[in-house]
């Protein structure tokens, strides 16, 4: 069982990087818009739930439990992250939009309203009678919350900050002199029978206490 698991979860990881690798390298893409969907809050086991006596009641475990697998089966997530490094590889972009009512906005006119989903699949628009597939109009209306993004100004290249250690070669001057601290320590090198590292050993011996007769 764990090898046939392990097994699915590469053929997903397989898929994913392979969807991601040719959407990237298409030429016909530019950009690439994504819900902002919490995968991992999408995919969390069902919580118990108790009636007012304590006694445990149905909380549709079994139901939430194929739609976890399911989502996950659709490498969502891992697709999104594939693709935004390689997008970012290939002189494209990829980026999240809000997911707020898109469901329910018409992708025509921007109507947006409960009773433009007439079904599972099917979208009706109130105001301009546009139809088509409910997925489909979601899926424009995400295309184009990207676009107005990208136009508006909001996706600017962040500077990255670089931080780094300072080194001074040899003999090149310091502005700050340094003030030398002398010690009275010293240091030899004595062999030991394993490691490749001498080790240290200090010459500094204790001063012995005065015996009292």
């Amino acid at each position: 069982m764990a090898r046939y698991q392990r097994y699915g979860a590469d053929v997903r990881r397989d898929v994913a990087h392979k969807t991601s690798f040719n959407l990237a390298t298409d030429p016909r893409y530019k950009l690439f818009v994504f819900e902002a969907l919490k995968v991992a809050n999408m995919t969390k086991r069902a919580k118990p739930k108790q009636d007012e006596q304590g006694h445990w009641i149905k909380n549709g475990a079994a139901a939430k439990s194929g739609l976890n697998k399911a989502i996950l089966a659709s490498t969502w997530g891992k697709t999104k992250e594939f693709l935004g490094y390689k997008s970012r590889r290939s002189g494209k972009l990829a980026i999240e939009v809000p997911a707020f009512y898109s469901s329910q906005e018409c992708a025509a006119c921007g109507h947006t309203h409960s009773d433009n989903r007439v079904s599972q699949a099917e979208f009706v628009c109130q105001r301009c009678n546009y139809t088509g597939h409910a997925d489909y109009n979601a899926a424009t209306v995400i295309a184009n919350r990207g676009v107005r993004l990208v136009l508006s100004g909001a996706c600017v290249q962040k500077k990255s900050k670089k931080c780094g250690i300072l080194k001074n070669k040899v003999g090149e001057v310091i502005s700050e002199p340094v003030t030398s601290v002398s010690s009275t320590l010293g240091e030899t090198e004595v062999s030991r029978l394993s490691g490749n590292t001498p080790a240290h050993w200090s010459l500094t011996q204790e001063t012995p206490a005065t015996a009292t007769a």
